[in-house]
């Protein structure tokens, strides 16, 4: 009996100890969102390195505005 009882606490403990909490169910829903956003940024990335200019545009919008680094520079559009 003693033993029966010894058992099923253990596997309670077992049990219990194994369930995911709230913050690391976040945690795992947060890293999915990270992991399609870093496959995009590496798409781009890719497009850049290998100089296609076309895929690397669809990944703006075609309303962006580029400011120039020099001073007094034309804003341009895409």
């Amino acid at each position: 009996m003693k033993k029966l009882v010894t058992l099923s606490a253990l596997i309670g403990l077992l049990l219990s100890c194994n369930q995911k909490t709230k913050e690391q169910l976040q945690i795992e829903e947060a890293m999915v969102i990270y992991n399609q956003n870093a496959e995009v940024v590496h798409a781009l990335f890719d497009a850049i390195e290998n100089e296609d200019l076309e895929t690397a545009a669809s990944f703006f919008a075609e309303e962006i505005k580029f400011n120039p680094p020099a001073y007094g520079g034309n804003v341009l559009d895409k």
